[in-house]
């Protein structure tokens, strides 16, 4: 039969030490096991001695000095398991050092029915079941970090707000969501005083400054609130002081404090009458439109600092703490490194696609000089060209990349390397059928690819006549695509001419080139298509256009694609006109160089009319054109990626 004992331990202090440190030793104390005395009948011997039974349960219920402790012993007489629970009080006293300022108030044993529940003996406390934190994580944030990290997420908004629609930073923080979520505890108050402070530090940014920066319209909130703040903020760069106070957290405290009070936003009271949810109510939305007026004004008068790349730069800039000039030094290294390690990947992938679509567009155009610094940059990180010429390969076809590899004449090494291709290559699709999933022949014949094209890129003294030869093989691969060695040819999704697989390729640019990038470029495909379009710009100015028309985005659905699409060809052809502008005299361009579509945009920028009403592909390509042929009237073709990659 169980039996339960119940032990009272208590402590005259109730300080002695935490609740929960108590109800931990306790447990400790407890599976740690005791000793305890025995009851000997006059016909039982030693040997036949029975204990006071096997724990089998317990429980501890602690309080501010002392603790109510509870355990089952089955398996004992009654008279044993009184002793058991006897010596289990004087154990519980004396097991740890945090125990011997505690005594046994009360001792007790009863019978135990049955379990509780198939898996309990004893009922489950409410901690057990659920445990319920006494604060929430950010409340165990000491006051000081608290503040640091509202001010953070405030100055991370106010980046979000200069750059809309773009990832800035890592990682980049929504205003609408800073808004939005500020009710919840502790962050209004966090959040309301410490934007008053970086108000009082943008507001001496703004003046010393002197020209003032309109107020910003991204963002949402009543433009009345904001014009009210921004105005309360200037006028206190005009002081030394606010009401008596100097520092600047009391006087940003003391200017959000008479804005909230004059336009009754008093978020953090409760009106008579109201009930609990009324009040959350009302509290949440003034609030949001406190931070609204708040990160409007400070994108506002912090505007001079637009170009910083990290909040913790913002911050810094105007002016903080010790702490905070350190971690924006050390995010200002991180975003260096990744921002050049970012720049390497592009260029790679831009040369990479420059090169192949010349292979395969104007082949003519390799074994001019012009090309011989573009084959040197693909030769510089031939990893990039291998898996682009990947890429192309496999889209092309088995049948037109062999009839490519037997056409073309390159070293034997290479002819061998490439021959170990095809035939890998044909695996992965025999007589034009694909293979079946998971065939593990198919997944090996994939890496063979590789590691063929890995031997025919392998440098023996001369890598770039080795990348000239790969060129030439999807450059007439390409060109086979249109003719019946294609097993695909008039087959839906099969690249059945050059023109198609060239777009196939830019369309996702950084993926078939294996880039990988950071978050703090925003659109990868985009950075390496345009970087490769400026460096076509510096080649040849009508490949520039032809390619610039192959752009997916002037082939969507999307209608907001095309007036973009416009804008920025306007943008090349008038930076182009700066760039000449600030080296030379004159931006015209010389008669006959260009194209008429070409000279027609020119003029139109020059004049500042609109572009003329031609579909698309055509304005692109001619905009392309125009910006790149004043570049080499000029020359300043070293200045192409100043005009074509400006966003």
């Amino acid at each position: 039969m169980p039996h339960l004992g119940k032990i009272t331990i208590s402590s005259p202090d109730p300080g002695t030490i935490d609740t929960d440190r108590l109800m931990d030793a306790v447990g400790a104390a407890i599976q740690a096991g005791w000793e305890s005395p025995r009851v000997l009948s006059e016909d039982e011997g030693d040997d036949e001695h029975q204990g006071g039974g096997s724990v089998e349960d317990y429980r501890v219920l602690g309080y501010p000095g002392g603790a109510i402790v509870y355990v089952l012993l089955v398996g004992g007489e009654l008279e044993q398991v009184a002793l058991a629970v006897t010596a289990l009080g004087r154990h519980l006293t004396t097991w740890s050092p945090d125990l011997l300022a505690y005594s046994v108030d009360e001792v007790g044993v009863s019978r135990y029915d049955e379990p509780y529940d198939a898996d309990n003996w004893l009922p489950l406390l409410d901690h057990d079941e659920q445990p319920q934190p006494h604060w929430s994580p950010e409340e165990l944030l000491d006051q000081n970090l608290m503040a640091l990290n509202a001010r953070y997420i405030l100055a991370g908004a106010v980046r979000s707000l200069w750059e809309p629609g773009r990832r800035v930073g890592s990682p980049a923080v929504d205003p609408y969501d800073v808004a939005a979520g500020a009710a919840e505890h502790p962050w209004g108050g966090a959040f309301v005083r410490a934007l008053g402070t970086l108000l009082i530090r943008a507001a001496r940014l703004d003046a010393q400054a002197g020209a003032q920066s309109k107020l910003t319209a991204q963002g949402a909130g009543d433009p009345a609130l904001t014009a009210d703040l921004l105005q309360r903020a200037r006028a206190t760069a005009q002081q030394s002081e606010t009401e008596g106070w100097t520092d600047d957290k009391m006087r940003g405290h003391v200017l959000v404090t008479r804005f909230t009070e004059d336009h009754g936003l008093d978020w953090n009271q409760v009106r008579d009458g109201e009930s609990t949810e009324q009040t959350d109510t009302r509290s949440a939305d003034q609030l949001w439109q406190l931070l609204w007026a708040g990160l409007k004004t400070l994108a506002t008068l912090a505007a001079p600092l637009a170009h910083v790349s990290s909040a913790w730069q913002l911050l810094d800039d105007l002016g903080d703490d010790e702490v905070v000039a350190l971690i924006a030094e050390r995010e200002n290294e991180r975003i260096d490194a990744v921002t050049e390690h970012d720049r390497q990947e592009v260029d790679a992938a831009a040369a990479a696609h420059a090169a192949l679509w010349l292979a395969i567009n104007r082949p003519e155009l390799l074994a001019t000089g012009q090309c011989r610094w573009l084959i040197s940059v693909v030769a510089s990180d031939v990893d990039t060209f291998h898996q682009l010429v990947y890429s192309a390969m496999v889209m092309a076809g088995t049948g037109p990349v062999r009839a490519a590899v037997d056409d073309v004449e390159m070293p034997a090494t290479m002819h061998a390397a490439m021959t170990e291709f095809v035939e890998a290559q044909a695996l992965t699709d025999p007589d034009g059928i694909s293979p079946r999933p998971g065939d593990e022949e198919v997944g090996d014949a994939y890496d063979d690819m590789h590691h063929a094209l890995e031997a025919a890129l392998t440098d023996n003294g001369d890598l770039s006549r080795r990348v000239r030869g790969l060129l030439t093989v999807v450059g007439r691969a390409a060109e086979l695509t249109a003719t019946d060695v294609n097993t695909h040819l008039g087959q839906e999704r099969h690249i059945c001419a050059p023109r198609e697989l060239t777009r196939e390729l830019l369309e996702r640019a950084a993926e078939h080139a294996a880039v990988i990038i950071s978050d703090e470029e925003p659109d990868d495909d985009g950075s390496v298509r345009l970087n490769a379009l400026s460096m076509l710009a510096q080649i040849a100015p009508d490949a520039a256009g032809a390619m610039a028309a192959d752009f997916p985005d002037l082939s969507s659905d999307d209608p907001r694609d095309e007036p973009a699409a416009r804008t920025r060809a306007r943008q090349w052809v008038a930076d182009a006109m700066r760039v000449v502008r600030e080296h030379q005299e004159s931006d015209q361009l010389v008669p006959g160089m260009a194209s008429p579509d070409a000279e027609l945009v020119l003029g139109a920028v020059a004049a500042e009319q609109e572009l003329p009403q031609w579909p698309i592909q055509r304005v692109v390509a001619a905009s392309a054109e125009a910006a790149a042929t004043l570049l080499h009237t000029a020359s300043l073709t070293t200045l192409a990626a100043d005009v074509f990659t400006r966003t």
